[in-house]
């Protein structure tokens, strides 16, 4: 089996007057030549792993949503819910919802 390469090259150009371009471009260049790959490549690596963690967030809050929604008709069918617990479980839709926008 062959080994792998050593290096890979990789060339980008960025169209400036895209602004979320020309903001990547003005952060990237603000490093050093000789710095910019291992600045780009930590930026895609944390880049995911922050989308990994906040989709294990988003999961784990549905599930507390879905129990605390389940424990919540508990009490209300009992006549004990209060209106702090509907607040909460109002805010906690909010955000379950606001997570689908991306």
């Amino acid at each position: 089996m062959p080994k792998p390469p050593d290096r890979i090259r990789f060339g980008a150009s960025f169209r400036l007057s895209d602004p979320e371009q020309a903001r990547a471009w003005s952060i990237l260049s603000a490093f050093p030549a000789r710095q910019r790959m291992p600045a780009l490549a930590h930026m895609i690596c944390r880049y995911q792993d922050m989308h990994i963690l906040l989709d294990e967030l988003r999961q784990l809050l549905r599930e507390e949503l879905s129990a605390c929604a389940a424990s919540h008709e508990t009490v209300s069918s009992s006549g004990q819910a209060g209106d702090a617990d509907a607040d909460v479980l109002g805010f906690l839709y909010a955000l379950q919802r606001g997570d689908d926008d991306r």
